[in-house]
């Protein structure tokens, strides 16, 4: 299988460090360290400079602690902040502990920890946490005042998914339409795919039913898709079309497409190419193009510019490129410009092609006005492209004072 999911990778590393510690432990003695002789362990441990003695030793020095040696341990880990500074592994690693005995009073304990060790800290209990009583933890993580990203009830969603309680797929269903619910989809389908892989997320949410509330099966659809697609484009292409025609096709291949364009974008540009035209398809070109030449301009402009404008295939994505073309060359304006109309020319669609003739007039009016104006007034946009131009002047400060040019 491909790589995984980095929430499940690193419960599975924490998993392997307990495994090791509780079989050193076996080696080293017959029972678990009590008192004041886990603290001591532990101070040992943290002053490892090798990480993976210390997860190690960490492992085995916490297992079995007791809510009584909580204290004792936790000031260990406080004196360590000046010095060893524990890593956020060793973090997780007390949290594992402290969250199935006082998770509560855990909170509060680190609320008075200093700043740079708070936030990991933090997260790592609440996730832990949540992997045990999932609907307490995400009580408390939803009153964190200064959670105003949302870290700490994604954190809580990362646990609840990790534990692989199946009752987290009700819950999210009943999660209001937006971000929340995004983020509790994705660790959720993340953990599924870690745990079953790419086709049973798929027949996942082709099972939820219809009528779940604000649309959330089309929302997963969509999540399952981008998801799958940034790991096995091919096999999220598949999926897409296999609901073609059908009624959760909606955004779907656009979901794939802007996730492959990262990866491999001359891959996905060729696989969107030769699908079957559809508004569908048209959609995700687009904004699988727009996104290419958000991130790698030069490629994707040359990519774009060795095939003719009259190539119909490429008709979806001619307003985009004329657009882009008309700044492409701040040392040679004129030529970049010449290009961009040359390829407005070619858009079929009368609103696209507006609206390309638009963005290159402001352009072509702002570097040479006398040119500009007889090729504005030919198209019937000079008055419309000199109001344009005036406005983003002022939003960049340059028409303060100053006597705009006739347009």
């Amino acid at each position: 299988m491909p790589r995984l999911v980095l929430a499940s990778a690193g419960i599975a590393a924490l998993g392997l460090a307990f495994a090791i510690g509780m079989q050193r432990g076996r080696h080293d003695a017959s029972i678990s360290p009590t008192g004041g002789a886990r603290a001591e362990l532990v101070r040992a441990a943290l002053e490892d400079p090798d990480p993976l003695g210390k997860t190690i030793a960490l492992a085995g020095a916490l297992r079995g602690m007791s809510l009584e040696e909580v204290d004792d341990v936790v000031v260990v880990y406080e004196g360590s902040f000046g010095t060893a500074s524990p890593d956020l592994l060793a973090l997780t690693l007390l949290s594992e502990v402290w969250a199935s005995l006082d998770p509560l009073g855990a909170l509060a304990r680190i609320e008075g920890w200093p700043a740079p060790f708070r936030p990991e800290a933090r997260n790592s209990l609440l996730r832990a946490w949540a992997r045990l009583e999932p609907r307490a933890a995400l009580s408390i993580a939803e009153d964190v005042e200064e959670d105003l990203e949302g870290w700490a009830v994604h954190a809580v969603y990362n646990g609840w998914a990790e534990s692989g309680d199946p009752e987290i797929w009700n819950f999210v269903m009943t999660l209001p339409a937006g971000m929340d619910r995004e983020s509790a989809s994705i660790p959720m389908m993340q953990s599924l795919i870690g745990q079953q892989g790419f086709d049973a997320l798929f027949e996942r949410v082709e099972a939820l039913p219809s009528a779940a509330p604000d649309r959330f099966k089309l929302a997963a659809f969509r999540t399952a898709a981008a998801l799958v697609a940034e790991h096995d484009p091919g096999r999220a292409l598949a999926f897409a079309k296999r609901h073609t025609g059908g009624p959760y096709e909606r955004g779907l291949l656009r979901r794939v497409a802007v996730r492959w364009v990262w990866s491999d974008p001359l891959a996905a540009m060729d696989a969107l190419l030769n699908l079957e035209p559809s508004g569908q398809r048209e959609w995700a070109l687009e904004e699988a193009y727009r996104t290419w030449v958000r991130w790698d301009r030069p490629a994707a402009m040359a990519w774009m510019g060795a095939s003719p404008p009259s190539d119909p295939r490429l008709r979806p994505l001619l307003d985009i490129h004329a657009k882009a073309l008309a700044n492409d060359d701040p040392d040679d304006p004129g030529t970049s410009i010449a290009r961009a109309i040359a390829w407005c020319e070619a858009i079929e669609d009368a609103e696209k092609r507006r609206e390309a003739l638009l963005e290159v007039g402001v352009t072509f009016l702002n570097f040479d006005p006398p040119a500009a104006r007889p090729w504005l007034d030919g198209h019937g946009i000079r008055a419309e492209v000199g109001s344009e131009l005036r406005r983003r002047r002022r939003l960049m400060g340059r028409g303060g004072g100053v006597t705009p040019q006739p347009m």
